[in-house]
């Protein structure tokens, strides 16, 4: 079940879920369903009557974040997070598990869309997407961030290893957020499983705290609840499933008159 801050609807390509904090600021947007993986950009586009150019990554995983500019220049880039640098464009990005995240900037209407599973986010995919943003002068209270559909706590198990490289990715960066404690003592992000060596681990809440570790406002993030695992007929997932299956999330470019609204 949604709460009140996202929505949901269904379209001829399946299901699409919404921020109602991206859609009080006129950004156009959407976390598709599992169905949507038997289209491209260019069919689910029509559900948002755009004329919109797209642009897709081959993601592998990384840390790497391009620009729309750059992508056309080379083709298809390996890469897992992309921002737009003008206007009238697209953002794509697939994923199962993994957590699609979504960032605008209300000011001006540029975006950016990331890929964001452990491996990204040990290797920092978060503050990479934002210092690119702030080439383009993208203040960090400007910027309005979306977290997707993605596995859940309950169903993430990670072996111990995953947890250090987590725990040392953000106590070294701002040790002072978590008070230095031991992060699998904070239970909302990480669970011992009992009698075995493995962990659970909430990617979302790893991803939250990176944003506000980057001066993301809480106000400012919008995290879906979905769990890509739990939902069978909703969602595709890797870790249920052992077949390559995604579904497709996008932002689109928003010019500044389009919406005034502060956050």
């Amino acid at each position: 079940m949604l709460k009140e801050d996202w929505s949901s609807s269904n379209t001829k390509y399946g299901l699409l879920i919404q921020s109602n904090l991206f859609n009080r600021h006129g950004f156009r947007h959407g976390f598709f369903g599992k169905a949507s993986q038997d289209y491209g950009p260019k069919e689910l586009s029509k559900c948002f009557n755009i004329t919109h150019s797209f642009a897709s990554l081959n993601q592998v995983h990384s840390n790497r974040v391009v620009t729309t500019s750059e992508l056309n220049q080379s083709g298809d880039l390996c890469a897992d997070g992309i921002i737009s640098d003008g206007q009238q464009e697209s953002l794509w990005i697939y994923t199962a598990d993994c957590i699609p995240i979504i960032f605008g900037n209300i000011k001006t209407g540029q975006v950016a869309a990331t890929h964001a599973g452990w491996r990204g986010l040990t290797k920092n995919i978060i503050k990479e997407t934002i210092s690119k943003l702030k080439a383009f002068d993208s203040d960090t209270s400007n910027l309005i961030v979306a977290l997707g559909p993605a596995i859940s706590l309950k169903n993430y198990q990670v072996d111990k290893t995953v947890i250090d490289l987590i725990s040392k990715n953000i106590q070294e960066r701002k040790a002072n957020l978590l008070q230095k404690s031991r992060l699998v003592d904070l239970i909302d992000i990480v669970k011992c499983e009992l009698n075995t060596d493995k962990f659970l681990l909430d990617i979302r809440s790893i991803a939250k705290c990176q944003l506000k570790i980057e001066g993301i406002r809480s106000s400012n993030i919008s995290v879906n609840k979905n769990c890509t695992y739990e939902e069978k007929s909703l969602f595709s997932s890797w870790r249920r499933d052992k077949i390559k299956s995604w579904q497709w999330s996008t932002i689109l470019t928003r010019k500044y008159k389009e919406c005034s609204s502060q956050v």
